[in-house]
């Protein structure tokens, strides 16, 4: 039977090399013209694979046999996700488990895609409320602003005296008066003091500077500065001040609450706005939990979030963690060694630990002193680029195709100190990001 995998199918392929024709080498092999076509899809499969990936992947589909026909679809649709399945296909597998592993791969792409639309349609809607919110902002500052020309003098005191004093006072003619009850234990200190005095019905403010001045103790104090109709009433629960004692400032400053009315509503308007923002991005949140499964969709996540950069370094940290499991080790990004120090990428297997650091800039790379201090975590040390760097004692590893190769051995004598240690601190990492999704 023509597999892929016997001699035959081998001699096969050594004719597809020379070019013969499918129907010349049925009849030379007494095999049929659809057998010979089906191994001729899978060599062409296999050229495509070693063109848009790598040797190693083009290996790996090549084990699979005939049986990974079945997956050549998704090399066309998706080269990555096509790399990927090969990493957990073995020969073992039946065809319909390849099948199975292909439509798990293609739901994920499907739930990336679908995260995608969500956030783009928020980035749309965040920028749209931020528009929003900024205008709303510059109305609102121009309504303080005219409101504090009336009373000049205003930005001499402290912001928060300045918002009560917009709040509690007037202008009442070439003076200014309460506009609203104050505290009554405040007031009665403020008119014992003879800062301000009741007259015709009017809280006229006699030294303005004065009153700003008291405010301010207040507020550092934390007294009351507000009137409390249920403090009132268990001060004197026999009556209580009435409130015509303001009706005259009132009546006197209707332009003044109108302008006070507008920034109330341009307040409320803002915070309404920023509470609809926190709402949508506990959404986001929500949804990134629930969509993302993968390191690799984690990363599309993070280059979404910034919004115009792509986040190489993270890409970089995606290859190296699939380098290191196609070549047998568990792999796992953002561990926490025990020194504390975060490695970018680490993985072990039953005779090495091995920690990449990745460096997508020039500038990173040279900011780095503290990589020493990894050495006595792993056994094999290597700095993955995006740039060219000077030899150095520990390993380089450089891209090449969609992998990574090592262009230089680690040098430097070391070994794990604590083997289990590290192998526990990367269990947590891939633990966390089960149980968490991060």
């Amino acid at each position: 039977m023509l597999n892929g995998l016997d001699n035959m199918s081998t001699q096969i392929f050594d004719q597809f090399e020379k070019g013969r024709a499918l129907a010349d080498i049925a009849t030379d092999f007494e095999v049929t013209l659809n057998q010979v076509k089906k191994l001729k899809r899978l060599y062409n499969g296999l050229q495509k694979t070693r063109l848009s990936l790598n040797d190693e992947a083009a290996q790996q589909l090549a084990i699979l046999g005939t049986k990974a026909l079945v997956l050549l679809p998704l090399l066309k649709d998706d080269p990555d996700s096509f790399g990927e399945v090969l990493m957990v296909a073995t020969p073992d597998m039946r065809r319909e488990d390849l099948e199975q592993l292909g439509r798990l791969a293609k739901a994920k792409q499907q739930r990336i895609a679908e995260f995608k639309q969500y956030y783009e349609s928020y980035l749309i809607k965040i920028e749209k409320q931020q528009e929003i919110n900024t205008m709303l902002e510059t109305k609102l500052a121009k309504v303080r602003k005219k409101l504090k020309a009336q009373l000049k003098g205003l930005d001499d005191y402290p912001e928060a005296v300045q918002e009560k004093l917009l709040h509690y006072v007037g202008p009442y003619g070439e003076q200014f008066a309460l506009r609203r009850r104050l505290d009554s234990g405040f007031r009665r200190a403020l008119a014992t003091k003879g800062i301000i005095e009741l007259i015709d019905y009017v809280w006229v403010i006699n030294d303005f500077d004065a009153f700003a001045n008291q405010m301010a103790k207040r507020l550092k104090r934390g007294y009351y500065i507000e009137w409390d109709e249920d403090r009132e009433y268990q001060r004197n629960p026999y009556g209580t001040t009435s409130s015509e004692d303001y009706a005259h400032v009132r009546s006197f400053t209707e332009e003044f609450d109108s302008i006070e009315s507008i920034q109330k509503e341009h307040e409320q308007q803002i915070k309404k706005l920023k509470l609809e923002m926190k709402h949508a991005e506990q959404q986001l949140k929500e949804a990134r939990s629930a969509s993302l499964q993968s390191f690799q969709e984690a990363n599309e996540a993070t280059n979404l979030m910034s919004k115009r950069e792509i986040l190489r370094h993270r890409e970089m940290q995606n290859l190296a963690l699939k380098w290191l499991y196609n070549n047998g080790y568990i792999a796992a990004p953002e561990v926490t060694l025990p020194n504390m120090h975060r490695a970018d990428v680490i993985g072990y297997n039953a005779d090495k630990i091995i920690i990449i650091e990745v460096k997508a800039s020039n500038e990173d790379y040279n900011r780095d002193h503290k990589w020493p201090e990894y050495l006595p975590y792993c056994d094999a040390f290597y700095f993955f680029t995006d740039f060219y760097i000077e030899e150095t004692q520990v390993g380089q590893l450089k891209e090449k195709g969609r992998s990574l190769v090592i262009s230089k051995e680690d040098m430097t004598p070391h070994a794990c100190i604590d083997a289990a240690a590290v192998q526990y601190a990367v269990g947590r990492a891939l633990s966390r990001k089960v149980a968490l999704g991060w």
